[in-house]
This record gives structure tokens, sequence and C-alpha cells, in this order.
């Protein structure tokens, strides 16, 4: 009998083969693992970054509702120098009726 085709060469080959083939797909698992890991950080830091800039969003937006407010605010209190305005020119042009008839 040839020793290099016995069962137990065989089943040795095979193991080897089995073997060798466990530690690639071991190292491919750890590479994949690896990765993985590399994915979830950035991911992370994206999502770290976007609430970020909803924070600076909603601080944009109440400083626009403050704008808003100030320039209503503004609008109002130009509409009454105008009233006051044309109530003056009104009484202007009274009193300038009044001294052309003297």
């Amino acid at each position: 009998m040839n020793e290099g085709n016995s069962p137990s060469v065989t089943r040795e080959r095979s193991y080897s083969r089995v073997e060798s083939e466990l530690s690639e797909i071991e190292s491919e698992l750890s590479e994949i693992e690896s990765q993985l890991t590399e994915v979830e950080s950035e991911l992370s830091e994206v999502e770290s970054q976007l609430t970020e800039i909803e924070s600076q969003l909603t601080e944009v937006e109440s400083q626009l509702t403050e704008i808003e407010s100030q320039l209503t605010e503004i609008e109002s209190e130009l509409s009454e120098i105008e009233s006051q305005l044309t109530e003056v020119e009104s009484q202007l042009s009274e009193i300038e009726s009044e001294l052309t008839r003297f």
C-alpha cells in the first residue's frame, strides 16, 4: 500500500485544506469586522455632524423669528410715525392757510 494515498494521509490533507480555508475565512471576517467598525465610526461622526447642523438650524430659525418680530415692531412704529407726520403736515397746512389770510 502506498502511504501517499492512504486514508489517513488523505484525511490529513483534507483536514489541512479545511484548516487553511477556515483560516482564510477568519482573516476575511476579521477584515470585514474592521471595515464595519470603521464604517460605524464614520456613521457616528456623520450623525454627530448632523446633530450639530440641526442645532444650528434651530438657532437660525429662532433668530429669524426674532428678526421677523423686530421687523413687525419697526413697521408698526414706522406706521405710527407716518401717521404723526401726516397730522403735523395737516396742522402746518392749516397754519399756512391762516397766515396767508393776513
